[in-house]
């Protein structure tokens, strides 16, 4: 992957698709953190150390609201809250849907992998039919699996 390129103009970008356990488990950390933040904020002495729950608490904000895949003519941006990286869009040699677990910028089980030469991203557009057309437009040779739920993760064969 390379450096995370400067922004230049209009590109389209694709919010992340959020899953519905994923916001549960996001919310309750929130509370979570956000409550420990508070507790030693009353305690005398402890009022510095409020300063990881919070700390804590703005990282697990900041995931849903800032995760998006940006596709420029010869990039594609994932950006997943502080965390930046790009992929050379010439690099791309297949998408195909996937529901892996793996740790990735995506906030769905729900996922694109994009294999490209120097290896394999996972992303969760919530457009994933748009996010693919942008992609094809600035890359044709890119191979794309059919998106029938069926054929996820079967291991069929990817189509051009």
């Amino acid at each position: 992957m390379s450096a995370y390129p400067p922004l230049a103009g209009w590109h389209p970008r694709f919010r992340s698709k959020i899953d519905l356990w994923l916001g549960g488990v996001l919310l309750l950390g929130i509370l979570a953190s956000s409550t420990a933040a508070v507790g030693l904020l009353r305690y005398k002495g402890m009022a510095s150390l409020s300063i990881l729950p919070l700390m804590a608490t703005g990282l697990l904000l900041w995931l849903p609201i800032e995760t998006w895949y940006g596709v420029t003519d010869t990039d594609v941006i994932v950006h997943c809250g502080p965390f930046r990286t790009s992929v050379p869009i010439s690099s791309i040699r297949a998408i195909r849907p996937t529901r892996t677990a793996v740790s990735a910028p995506a906030l769905s089980l729900d996922r694109l992998e994009l294999t490209h030469a120097g290896g394999v991203l996972v992303v969760s557009p919530a457009d994933k039919a748009g996010f693919i057309r942008a992609v094809r437009e600035r890359h044709p040779a890119a191979k794309v699996a059919p998106l029938d739920a069926s054929l996820v993760d079967t291991g069929a064969p990817i189509t051009s």
